[in-house]
């Protein structure tokens, strides 16, 4: 009788064990398997994120630039790892069986790639005219400082248009017409001007129906019978700001995030000259082209460039971690200038220490093949034409970073 009883102490002992073993088999399988893959989906979900919040960067210069306000911050929130969330499963509330939480670092301006723009302008060629020439594809823009009671007029040399642009102390309003038939009529452009504030207004706006039946180039002047105080067209092609200092030549700026990821591959995404782009061990993508483009009107090709320029910033230009970072940007006064009268424009953007996948990867946006003698190994556009004419628009962007926040 006392031999049975232990028999049957000795089968629950070794049934226990035999238990236990099949639940550190079970754990064991699950850290091999599902843990890693749950990682991996969180990291791949990371990245996805990180992607979208420099798109959403991308949005937000844009915004400031297009809109014109310099000055003005756009904040958001970066988180930098995964913090050890994961998926949902049968043992996610035991730490030892959670995936590891990744980490990556936000930096700016630590790549060194530079951009260089020239030109060579067309041979030398008298022109009588002192007033303003315009082409086409390039803004006609009419600064109004706010006045009220002023009104202006503006002709053509044919006198086939004119607008008026009339102030009070609500509105400033547009009326247009066209070969003496009017087009608009009172038509509000801002609302509640401000005394001093200067608004740019675009006289050849689709939206406004002078467009059509224009030949360029064509010249607007000011009549001479017009209470022109409050009004002026800058600049000798109807543009804001200053003249192009040329050659253009600089470092473009970054912010780049740079993963630290345990399960999935590492991954470089970074903003850059109105760009986002993605570095990996297997090479570079564009996920978003750079403000640079060529168009064909009325016989001139124009190469519109926007120049966004990180500065160097004012505080600390890395963090590194798995939590929230803020980021906030904002935009110094735009320069926009035009050349016109050229034969050559070359777009030229030479990447820190010779990097030929950066070159390879400029050259993809630029629709060009790689330069294979360069010593540089620089990704270079180079446009040619009777009339090539070069919009110029530089955009000067600060962006700060601070850790710690709370959320």
């Amino acid at each position: 009788m006392m031999r049975r009883d232990r028999d049957d102490a000795l089968s629950e002992v070794i049934g226990f064990v035999l238990i236990l073993g099949v639940i550190a088999i079970a754990v064991s399988l699950y850290l091999t398997y599902s843990v890693p893959v749950h990682g991996r989906e969180m990291e791949i979900a990371h990245m996805n994120y990180i992607k979208e919040q420099l798109m959403g960067m991308k949005g937000d210069i844009d915004s400031l630039w297009i809109n014109n306000k310099p000055g003005f911050r756009l904040y958001r929130s970066v988180n930098l790892g995964t913090q050890g969330s994961s998926a949902q499963g049968g043992f996610i509330s035991i730490p030892l069986l959670t995936p590891l939480g990744s980490s990556g670092t936000l930096a700016i301006n630590e790549r060194n790639d530079r951009i260089k723009i020239t030109t060579i302008p067309l041979p030398a060629r008298l022109e009588s005219r002192s007033d303003t020439i315009l082409y086409p594809g390039i803004p006609a823009l009419l600064n109004i400082t706010h006045t009220p009671d002023r009104s202006i007029y503006i002709v053509d040399n044919k006198g086939t248009i004119g607008i008026t642009i009339a102030q009070t102390t609500s509105n400033i309003t547009i009326s247009t017409t066209k070969m003496g038939a009017p087009v608009l009529s009172n038509l509000t452009i801002v609302n509640n001007p401000l005394s001093g504030q200067i608004y740019p207004v675009n006289l050849l706006d689709d939206s406004y129906g002078l467009n059509s039946g224009i030949s360029y180039p064509f010249y607007l002047e000011i009549s001479s019978g017009a209470d022109t105080a409050g009004f002026s067209i800058p600049g000798k092609y109807a543009l804001q700001g200053l003249p192009l200092d040329l050659p253009v030549d600089h470092e473009m700026g970054s912010v780049e995030y740079r993963s630290k990821n345990n399960y999935w591959i590492f991954q470089d995404y970074y903003y850059q000259n109105g760009g986002v782009f993605l570095r990996q061990d297997d090479g570079m993508a564009v996920k978003v082209n750079p403000e640079i483009s060529i168009t064909q009107k009325e016989g001139y090709t124009i190469v519109s460039v926007v120049d966004i320029r990180i500065k160097e910033p004012p505080g600390i230009s890395q963090v590194s971690g798995t939590g929230p970072v803020q980021v906030s940007q904002s935009i110094d006064p735009v320069r926009h200038s035009v050349i016109t009268d050229l034969e050559e424009v070359s777009i030229i953007v030479q990447p820190s220490g010779n990097d030929a996948a950066t070159a390879n990867m400029w050259c993809s946006v630029f629709g060009t093949v790689p330069i294979p003698q360069s010593p540089t190994n620089e990704a270079r556009l180079t446009v040619y034409g009777n009339q090539v004419i070069l919009d110029y628009i530089e955009v000067p962007v600060s962006v700060t970073l601070q850790s710690n926040i709370a959320i």
